[in-house]
């Protein structure tokens, strides 16, 4: 997988969460109405970009870091050790990408419905 790849698949994970967080926190403050509104709208279309860029670049510098790390521990990425890691630790970012994504939307929530 190459880096655009990466950072890209990233974005639009977080893309998701925040799209469906989104979704489901307005449905359960105000029931459907309020998902249908110009608050609702701007929440949910201006954070998926938010949302992809923000998560997305956190979670890209953490895979490049852990890969830069990986790549001076074991030397030869090919090697069954290596690759062993390297899948233990692509599930552990996939769970952090997917809790920071959370984070943002239910902080991001909590702002926005003060105001």
């Amino acid at each position: 997988m190459s880096s655009s790849d990466a950072k890209a698949s990233l974005g639009t994970s977080a893309t998701y969460v925040w799209l469906m967080g989104g979704v489901i926190l307005f449905l359960i403050d105000g029931g459907v109405p309020n998902l249908f509104s110009w608050r609702a709208a701007a929440f949910l279309g201006i954070g998926m970009f938010a949302a992809a860029i923000v998560v997305g670049g956190i979670s890209y510098l953490i895979i490049r870091t852990l890969a830069d790390r990986l790549m001076m521990r074991y030397g030869d990425p090919a090697s069954v050790t290596a690759q062993r890691a390297m899948r233990k630790w692509r599930s552990v970012v996939r769970l952090l990408n997917l809790a920071l994504a959370v984070l943002l939307v239910l902080c991001a929530y909590a702002v926005f419905r003060s105001y």
